[in-house]
């Protein structure tokens, strides 16, 4: 889990692989990043070695969708945000620490159904 955390730390502290990731995230999505379509992406020049170089992407996919799930939408999490203002100090830790939880185990209930998917895929 370390390497991992190593990785996507290197990966999210450089601007020019968070550059790829957006231009790459553009042409999965259909968006346009200003440039037409018939020409190609700009090269930019290697500073290092490749921080994507070892990543499996479909690991990197399931760890930005876990992402999206932590920071989606909620009903119950967007209600406890609306009711927060209105409490004493010491409940707004209360909801705080609540809404963490909440979004966590959204998180981790996609992440446990991905894995299984996975390993159904891997077992076939």
């Amino acid at each position: 889990m370390g390497d991992l955390e190593e990785k996507l730390n290197a990966v999210l502290s450089d601007p020019g692989a968070m550059e790829q990731i957006m231009a790459l995230a553009q042409s999965l999505g259909g968006g346009s990043s200003g440039s037409s379509a018939g020409d190609p992406a700009p090269e930019r020049e290697k500073e290092g070695p490749d921080p994507f170089e070892g990543l499996d992407p479909e690991l990197l996919q399931m760890g930005m969708r876990l992402i999206g799930e932590y920071q989606g939408e909620n009903p119950g999490v967007t209600l406890l945000e609306a009711l927060r203002p209105f409490l004493r100090p010491e409940r707004q830790a209360k909801v705080d620490k609540a809404v963490r939880i909440a979004r966590l185990g959204r998180a981790v209930r996609v992440a446990m159904a991905a894995m299984r998917e996975r390993e159904g895929r891997e077992h076939v």
